[in-house]
């Protein structure tokens, strides 16, 4: 399929080929951002390493046969040297054009206003085939990296952390005990979420992460999503919902839930689910009618009253904008367990050490 969409096939092996010619030079390389993450195919070529499967992330929310872009990915490197990795892929794509303009753009944080000018920019010049790739810093990277070459430099030879399971009960309790010191960069509001979440999985992380945006607060569905999850209110037992949204305290969170929900309630295929979220999202009225009847008669065909239809449809509709792509927060979310992970099992790091004595 990717090899259908002319030129997908060589924009995964360029992602590829930086991820990789940073990792061979030492510099390390986040798990994954925005929606690539969804992506088996670059989890198998290392572009990623978050299992798409484990986390029900999609691939049809990155890129699927009805796109007219070509997919973009958002790589992001240990800050201390990731500009090193923009000069080498810069000089790459001017060495493999292709026939295109292939750019690497510098987003990292303080650079967002200054690099979607500069592709406004590009883009007004009219070239269509411009394609576009970020690049960006990440603080807790070059602490997990400065981590991790400790415990390899004092006998743990063999030590990855892109190894560790997601399942270590230690690290749990202490996401759990609302010790989150030295394990977020910069980020009050997330710290306030987490706090009062208290996360005892992996999954409940993640969700906390996306809940923490101006809509979730705002709306009240992150108060509601604490209530749930602490069990003040009953969780949801629909049939058709409950499948999609029991990771989540039956709270709607992530765009992949509502695909996934259109999906179970109307057997539609994935591009024309990926469609109708971005025409549910949109609030597009003209189109949400049109696609509503089609919706209705599809759920029934699928065995779900036309009462109970009409009410989903109009359920997502409401709920479609402000969700979070899964496949972004969890990439944050094994960031940001895996410097828990170092704090529990090896406190006796500089780092860590100064960390908990502060």
């Amino acid at each position: 399929m990717i090899g259908n969409i002319k030129g997908a096939d060589a924009e995964f092996l360029v992602a590829a080929n930086c991820v990789t010619w940073a990792n061979n030079n030492g510099i390390m390389s986040g798990p994954g951002r925005s929606a690539a993450p969804g992506s088996l195919v670059a989890y198998s070529l290392g572009v990623t390493d978050i299992d798409p499967l484990r986390y029900g992330l999609l691939f049809e929310r990155f890129i699927h046969s009805d796109n007219i872009e070509l997919p973009t990915f958002f790589l992001d490197f240990s800050a201390d040297r990731y500009r090193e990795v923009s000069e080498y892929a810069t000089a790459f794509a001017s060495n493999h054009k292709d026939g295109k303009n292939r750019y690497f753009i510098d987003y990292s944080e303080g650079m967002y206003e200054k690099s979607n000018l500069l592709r406004r920019e590009i883009t007004a010049s009219g070239d269509t085939d411009d394609i576009f790739h970020y690049i960006s810093a990440s603080p807790i990277l070059t602490l997990i990296d400065s981590c991790q070459k400790q415990i390899r430099e004092s006998g743990g030879s063999e030590f990855d952390i892109r190894m560790v399971r997601d399942d270590d009960a230690e690290t749990l309790a202490v996401l759990s005990s609302v010790d989150f010191k030295g394990l977020l960069t910069n980020s009050a509001e997330l710290h306030d979420c987490l706090w009062k979440v208290r996360p005892t999985d992996f999954e409940q992380l993640v969700a906390s992460i996306a809940l923490c945006s101006p809509h979730f607060i705002e709306s009240g569905i992150f108060d509601e999503f604490v209530r749930q999850k602490h069990g003040s209110v009953a969780l949801l037992e629909s049939e058709l919902l409950h499948p999609s949204l029991y990771n989540t305290s039956g709270i709607l969170i992530y765009q992949e839930q509502l695909m996934n929900l259109i999906s179970r309630a109307a057997g539609y295929t994935m591009n024309k689910v990926d469609y109708l979220r971005k025409v549910m999202g949109r609030k597009d009225a003209n189109k949400i009618m049109h696609e509503q009847e089609m919706f209705i008669n599809a759920c029934r065909t699928m065995g779900v009253s036309e009462e109970n239809a009409g009410k989903l449809f109009q359920w997502l509709v409401d709920s479609a904008v402000g969700l979070q792509m899964k496949a972004h927060s969890a990439g944050e979310g094994i960031s940001i367990y895996r410097m828990a992970y170092l704090k529990t099992h090896f406190p006796e790091l500089p780092y860590l050490t100064d960390l908990l004595l502060r």
